[in-house]
C-alpha cells in the first residue's frame, strides 16, 4: 500500500507540473496575443511635406501652409516659388504663361474670367497644387508654357463626416468667406459635397509719371496719372459628387460643380498732362463702372476598372461644361483746360455676354510591366465653342447710339483629337521619363460684320507632335537632394 500510494503522489506531482507548464505556456501564449494587439493599436503619424518634388512636377500640398486662412486660389497662387499672379488673370509660370486646370481638367478660361473663378475658390477647399513648367505628354499642349493643375477635397473616409470653417477679417475694407467639406459612405456608395462662399471687398490704387522726350532728348510732354479702384465681391459654388463600387475592379463616378461670381467695380482716374516748360496743358478724369457676372455649370461621368492588384488600370471620362460671362461697363471721360473749364465729354457703355461649351470624352491606361516599367496612354477628343459679342453704345443714356467701330461678335469652334504614349523607369539612381503627344486641330472662326466691319472667317487643319523626355538623379541615399532635366518641345511636327 504504501509502494501504491508513493507512486500515485509521484504521478501526482508529475501532472500537477505538467498543468503548471501547460499555464505557463498558455499564459505566454496570451502575452504574446495582446502584445501583438498591442501592436496592432500603434500609429505613426506623419505630416505631408510643404512640397514635394517629383520627376515631372512640384507638389504643394496646401494644408502645409500656415496663413492659407480666409484666403483664395489667386492669392495661394501668388504665393507660390515661381509664379507671378495679377487681377487680370495673367499667371506666369517659371517666366512662361500657364494653362489652369482644376482636378485634371482644362477650366478654358482667361483674362479677368479667369481671375474671377480662381476667387470663388476657397483654400479651404483645396488638397494640393501641381506646377509643371514643363508638362508631360498626358496633358493638352494648349499654348506654350506650363501647366497649373488645382486639386480639390475629396473625403473618402466611412460614415458622415463634416469640416465647417469661416473667416473674417477687416483692413481697409472687411472680408468675410466660409467653407463646408463632407461625406457619407456607406456600403458600396461613397456621396461627397464641398460648399464655399464669400463677400470680400478689396481696392487697388496705382500712380504713375511718364516723361516723354523728343528725339534729341529734350523733354516734350509729362504725363502724370493716378486711380483709384474698389471691387465688391460675391461669390458662391458647390460642388456635387458620387462614387458607387460595383465590385473590387469596377468603380463608377459622377461629379456636378456650379459657381456663381458678381464683381462690381467703381474706378477713378486722374490724368494730368504738362508741356516742355512742365506747365499744366489739360487734364482728364475718367471714371469706370462695371458690374461683371459669371457663372458656370460643369459635370463629369467617370469609370474606373482595375485589371488586376498590381496597377494596370482603365479609366474612362464624359465632361460637359458651359461658361457664361456677362459685362455691363460705363466708362466716362471729361477733358478741362488748366483753367478747369469743361473741354469735351465722352461717355461709352460697354454690354459684353460671353458664352463658352465645352464637351470632351477621354481614355486612359497605366501598365506596369515587369521590368519595372510603367506605360500610360491614351485617346481623348474635346469640341469648343464659343460665341462672344461686344456690344458698344456711345452718347448719354437716353440718347444711346450704336458704335459700330468697336461693336462686333465673333464664334469660334475648336475639335481637337489627341493620342499620347508615356512611360517611366528607374534605373539606380535615375529615373528617365518619355513622352509623345499628338494633336490634330479643326478650327474655324467667325467674325460677324455690321454697318461699319466687313464680315470675315478663317478654317485652320493641322497636326502636331510633342515629345517629352524628364531625367532624375539622386546623388545619395537618403533622397535629401535631387538633380533635374527636362526636355520639353512645343511643336516639333510640321503643321499640316
Amino acid at each position: 500500500m504504501k509502494k501504491y500510494f508513493i507512486l500515485i503522489l509521484l504521478i501526482g506531482a508529475l501532472i500537477t507540473k505538467a498543468q503548471d507548464k501547460k499555464a505557463q505556456n498558455d499564459t505566454l501564449k496570451k502575452d504574446t496575443v495582446t502584445k501583438t494587439k498591442l501592436l496592432k493599436e500603434v500609429i505613426i503619424n506623419n505630416r505631408k511635406k510643404m512640397i514635394e518634388r517629383k520627376i515631372d512636377r512640384t507638389i504643394v500640398n496646401v494644408s502645409g501652409f500656415i496663413s492659407t486662412a480666409g484666403t483664395d486660389a489667386l492669392d495661394l497662387l501668388g504665393r507660390l516659388p515661381g509664379l507671378r499672379v495679377n487681377d487680370d488673370g495673367n499667371v506666369n509660370l517659371m517666366g512662361k504663361g500657364a494653362t489652369i486646370y482644376v482636378d485634371g481638367k482644362p477650366t478654358y478660361l482667361s483674362g479677368s474670367d479667369l481671375a474671377a473663378y480662381l476667387k470663388s475658390l476657397p483654400t479651404d477647399l483645396l488638397d494640393k497644387i501641381e506646377l509643371l513648367p514643363n508638362p508631360p505628354a498626358k496633358y493638352d499642349a494648349a499654348g506654350s508654357g506650363g501647366v497649373i493643375n488645382i486639386i480639390t477635397k475629396k473625403n473618402k473616409q466611412p460614415g458622415y463626416n463634416a469640416s465647417l470653417s469661416s473667416n473674417v477679417g477687416t483692413g481697409v475694407y472687411r472680408k468675410a468667406n466660409g467653407s463646408l467639406n463632407m461625406n457619407y459612405r456607406v456600403g458600396k456608395l461613397n456621396l461627397f459635397a464641398n460648399a464655399g462662399a464669400g463677400s470680400p471687398k478689396d481696392f487697388e490704387n496705382a500712380s504713375s509719371l511718364r516723361h516723354f522726350l523728343n528725339p534729341d532728348g529734350t523733354p516734350m510732354t509729362t504725363l502724370d496719372q493716378e486711380s483709384e479702384i474698389v471691387y465688391t465681391r460675391s461669390y458662391g459654388n458647390i460642388k456635387l459628387g458620387a462614387d458607387y463600387y460595383l465590385n473590387k475592379k469596377n468603380t463608377i463616378g459622377f461629379i456636378a460643380n456650379a459657381t456663381r461670381n458678381s464683381v462690381t467695380e467703381r474706378g477713378e482716374n486722374r490724368n494730368r498732362i504738362f508741356n516742355a516748360a512742365h506747365q499744366l496743358d489739360s487734364s482728364i478724369c475718367s471714371a469706370n463702372d462695371a458690374n461683371n457676372k459669371f457663372r458656370n455649370q460643369l459635370m463629369n461621368l467617370n469609370m474606373v476598372h482595375q485589371f488586376d492588384s498590381l496597377g494596370t488600370e482603365l479609366s474612362m471620362d464624359l465632361d460637359y461644361g458651359q461658361y457664361h460671362t456677362q459685362i455691363d461697363q460705363v466708362f466716362s471721360n471729361h477733358t478741362f483746360t488748366p483753367q478747369g473749364e469743361l473741354l469735351n465729354k465722352e461717355r461709352i457703355h460697354g454690354m459684353l455676354p460671353r458664352q463658352i461649351n465645352i464637351y470632351s470624352a477621354k481614355t486612359d491606361l497605366a501598365i506596369p510591366l515587369k521590368s519595372k516599367i510603367k506605360l500610360n496612354m491614351g485617346l481623348k477628343i474635346s469640341k469648343v465653342s464659343t460665341d462672344n459679342k461686344a456690344n458698344y453704345f456711345t452718347g448719354e443714356v437716353r440718347a444711346e447710339q450704336v458704335d459700330y467701330n468697336r461693336s462686333n461678335q465673333f464664334y469660334y469652334k475648336e475639335t481637337i483629337s489627341a493620342a499620347y504614349l508615356e512611360g517611366f523607369k528607374e534605373i539606380g539612381r535615375f529615373g528617365i521619363k518619355a513622352g509623345l503627344r499628338a494633336e490634330h486641330t479643326q478650327s474655324n472662326g467667325h467674325q460677324l460684320g455690321n454697318a461699319m466691319v466687313a464680315d470675315s472667317s478663317f478654317h485652320r487643319s493641322y497636326l502636331n507632335a510633342f515629345p517629352t523626355l524628364f531625367i532624375s538623379f539622386k546623388p545619395d541615399t537618403t533622397n535629401t537632394n535631387h538633380f533635374f532635366f527636362q526636355l520639353w518641345q512645343t511643336n516639333w511636327a510640321p503643321g499640316i
